[in-house]
């Protein structure tokens, strides 16, 4: 009995964690707001001013320098899938610039795949502008808050933003397997040199900025959901408070209507009843 008491009062209390991030459902009608705002107003010209100096930076032969062996295959595979994701984009466009055209639950998995897509593309730029320590960190924050505003459904956001952390993670993960690939090369062809005294671990320096790195863009996405929530919520409590005024108006209107009607037929009425009194009487 103690046992099944102690497990309802913890079923009771991890219902009541879940209840805090439960959204209200998802307003279509808000929903189409947002990605025209954001992916078809803004999204859009950004990637056509950005996709020039993408081609740029990746197809010029002189932009990286000599190159190791590992990251020339990669940078090819890189520039394939660079053409790939081109394409997915202008069709992505194409459908965003007609998306009045098209259902709501087809727009939110056209917005989820542009999402995957842009991270993975973005993941794989990382391994050739410094994996953790690379700019374009600040890059995958703003993948978190665009998410946030732009995919309805909490669990398919939750989701999306975990991937964006996990591609980070991997894109730092391999750009370090590169460099120790490209050290091992160059150790094969350099004499081995001795190391000194109180040598500093050069493992533990990108570890601990990984784990802030991480529990940052975890972070965000927690307070990126939640704040989506909140307004959410406040929204919905505001169109609730509307129908309720517009409903209390309707019955204040309909009590105003009911009145007036009485009124109007009271004094037929009392004419009417007059009159069957004095023809009664008179017929008496």
């Amino acid at each position: 009995m103690t046992e099944a008491t102690s497990l309802d009062a913890l079923r009771q209390r991890w219902g009541a964690v879940f209840e805090v991030f439960k959204a209200p459902p998802p307003d279509p009608l808000l929903f189409r707001q947002r990605v025209r705002f954001v992916e078809r107003n803004i999204g859009v010209w950004v990637k056509l001013v950005l996709a020039p100096v993408i081609y740029w930076y990746l197809f010029n032969p002189n932009a990286f320098g000599a190159l190791s062996v590992p990251r020339e295959d990669v940078l090819g595979y890189l520039r394939t899938f660079t053409l790939m994701m081109t394409a997915a984009n202008i069709g992505a466009g194409i459908l965003l610039w007609g998306m009045d055209e098209i259902s709501t639950p087809f727009l939110e998995r056209v917005v989820s795949a542009i999402s995957l897509v842009d991270t993975a593309f973005l993941a794989a730029v990382t391994l050739f502008c410094g994996g953790f320590d690379s700019i374009l960190y600040w890059v995958f924050l703003g993948l978190v808050i665009r998410n946030a505003a732009i995919i309805p459904r909490t669990e398919i956001q939750v989701l999306v933003n975990l991937f964006v952390c996990a591609l980070y993670v991997l894109s730092g993960v391999l750009e370090l397997r590169l460099t120790q690939v490209e050290n091992q090369v160059l150790d094969s062809y350099t004499p081995q040199l001795e190391s000194g005294l109180g040598a500093v671990d050069p493992a533990a320096e990108p570890f601990e900025s990984l784990m802030l790195r991480v529990l940052l863009l975890l972070l965000m996405t927690v307070v990126c959901l939640g704040l989506r929530i909140l307004i959410d919520r406040q929204r919905q409590r505001e169109a609730e408070a509307q129908e309720f005024a517009l409903k209390q108006e309707q019955l204040e209107a309909a009590g105003r209507l009911a009145a007036e009607i009485a009124h109007q037929l009271k004094n037929p009425l009392g004419i009417i009843n007059n009159a069957a009194y004095t023809l009664q009487k008179t017929v008496r």
